[in-house]
């Protein structure tokens, strides 16, 4: 878990709230002028009349107060400043036309109880030490970056901060944003959003964003927009007195449409926590190491999907840790990992799902399926279909809580190992082990065999690959089965069946110098079905005792070419 205190202490009173804004906001204005814009028209902020009281227009010492109920715009003439600035209940535009305005302190938007403020940027630029959209509980507030605008954070940009808050920021058409923190959703019930949209609009927070940090945070990325962060937490929890769950939700969609962040990524943190981020249409996402489902009861759930779609992990991915992960990627997406845990530590639960034509993952590293390497874990599922492909550099590992189906799809593994009490499903689709072990320690052996009737699973070894399929080797138990052992690879069984069953169908080639299947006793080839055995090129297959279409209604054939049996 990242354990660190929510943003807001949720349940120590509105005592200490109200102190921490008497201490900071009202403090600094006793201290300072405090000036309210007058015009429900509109004007210019450098015209001495639309301020009350006389002495205007406000500069860097003074606070600065906009609360007629009322809908206008403010054009800046020349540079301007504040000390702090409230947009209380008015709907304000701030019409900076290449100017600068500097607010030494804090922002607000949408500050007591019932209000609803609304703040527009239009070009030029806004600095501040702090932005606060829908502060106090009940608040509500929206803040709008357009037309070249930019808003840069010294430290804290947050957005519905206490409970019962209601705040959205929006950054469009080529305006910028920048914070050094952000948190979104910051107390119960409060509900918060974050939108960049469109070419060239930018969000940058050069430290930890937080989206849904004891309630509802939204994150958009959409149309083009980029953005960065140090670190990121989508659904952080961690109040004990949470009723509801802290929800967050990142969504990256379109095509050049990125994420980047630099470290950790954090997919629902607590068990008081859901976290979910979504990649789609041309979206992409690049970080350092990520976690789903960090703590027990967490859960995180992340979607890649579409053409493009693509997330990129520069370290380890774990697809829940002590929580709930899960994992689906489609519609030609793409993920990018250097080495995957699902389900890593006993009593999590993770899934993934590889779907689709044109749909990848590729792993550099080793993947681990119900636990870690050399440990197992929890009850973890993978499972590659309809034209998905999965390819693991190094070895993919299925615990005994691990499960793996392969169902019309393709996998690319350096190694393939199974547990003893690992489920392994050969439905359909082509298992590759390139120059590595497959071992498969079930009890039961090794089943290649079709779950309907045009179903073709194929094992394939190639480059010297070795194979120890357990007590009993079947290709094609009831429908159909294929294996295929090339390029000096070798497969060692206890027995050998081919074409086990009435009306199954299996196919055994071995091919190329040195390539072998060894069985320690009997093979069957024909059992009840249709057996066929394909040894050529040089290739060789041993064994203590061979059988040929043996009951009736068999079918059992081998072809040797160039070969030894």
């Amino acid at each position: 878990m990242i354990s660190r205190a929510p943003f807001v202490v949720s349940r120590l009173s509105t005592a200490f709230a109200m102190a921490f804004i008497l201490a900071g906001f009202t403090a600094d204005l006793l201290h300072a002028g405090d000036y309210a814009w007058n015009e429900s028209a509109g004007g210019t902020f450098s015209d001495a009349a639309n301020w009350t009281p006389t002495g205007g227009p406000p500069d860097a010492d003074d606070y600065v107060t906009f609360d007629l109920g009322e809908t206008y715009a403010i054009a800046f003439s020349e540079n301007a400043a504040s000390s702090s600035i409230f947009v209380r209940n008015d709907q304000t535009m701030f019409v900076l036309d290449g100017y600068e305005y500097a607010v030494t302190f804090n922002t607000v938007v949408g500050f007591y109880g019932g209000e609803n403020g609304r703040l527009e940027v239009v070009g030029g630029l806004v600095t501040t030490n702090s932005v606060h959209v829908g502060y106090v509980s009940n608040a509500a507030g929206t803040l709008i970056l357009s037309n070249h605008a930019t808003l840069q954070v010294v430290d804290l940009l947050d957005i519905a901060n206490t409970d019962d808050t209601n705040a959205h920021i929006l950054v469009e058409e080529s305006s910028s944003l920048s914070s050094a923190s952000m948190v979104i959703g910051g107390d119960l019930n409060a509900i918060g959003s974050l939108q960049i949209t469109g070419v060239d609009s930018t969000f940058d927070c050069s430290g930890e964003i937080t989206v849904g940090n004891l309630a509802r945070g939204v994150m958009l990325v959409e149309e083009g927009a980029n953005a960065t962060s140090a670190s990121a937490v989508i659904g952080f929890g961690n109040d004990p007195g949470q009723i509801e769950k802290a929800i967050g939700n990142v969504v990256v969609s379109d095509m050049n449409s990125r994420w980047i962040n630099a470290g950790s990524l954090t997919v629902g943190n607590t068990g008081t926590a859901e976290g979910s981020m979504a990649i789609a249409n041309g979206g992409y996402v690049e970080n350092l190491d990520a976690t789903l489902g960090v703590d027990a009861d967490a859960r995180g759930m992340v979607i890649i999907d579409g053409t493009g779609a693509t997330w990129k992990c520069n370290s380890l991915l774990t697809v829940g840790r002590n929580g709930s992960g899960t994992m689906t990627v489609s519609g030609s997406g793409a993920v990018f990992t250097a080495g995957t845990d699902i389900a890593a530590l006993v009593g999590s639960q993770g899934t993934v799902l590889i779907t689709g034509q044109g749909t990848t993952w590729s792993e550099s590293s080793d993947m681990n399926v119900g636990g870690v390497s050399g440990t197992g874990g929890g009850n973890g599922s993978l499972s590659v279909a309809s034209g998905g492909v999965l390819s693991v550099t190094g070895e993919l590992k299925i615990h005994d809580d691990g499960s793996f189906t392969l169902d019309a799809g393709t996998v690319n593994v350096g190694a393939f190992v199974a547990s003893g009490s690992a489920q392994i499903d050969f439905n359909d689709g082509t298992l590759i082990v390139d120059g590595g072990n497959f071992i498969n320690s079930a009890a039961s052996g090794t089943t290649i065999d079709g779950n309907s009737a045009s179903a073709l699973p194929a094992l394939r070894l190639v480059d010297a690959a070795n194979g120890t399929a357990g007590p009993l080797l079947s290709v094609g138990s009831d429908r159909r089965g294929a294996m295929e052992i090339l390029g000096g690879s070798i497969m060692v069984a206890n027995e050998g069946a081919i074409g086990v069953n009435t009306d199954s169908l299996g196919t055994v080639t071995v091919n190329d110098p040195g390539s072998q299947w060894q069985i320690n006793g009997t093979l069957r080839v024909g059992d009840s079905g249709s057996g066929e055995l394909n040894i050529l090129g040089g290739a060789s297959v041993l064994s203590a005792e061979s059988l040929i279409g043996i009951n009736s209604g068999a079918d059992g054939k081998i072809t040797v070419a160039t070969s030894t049996m």
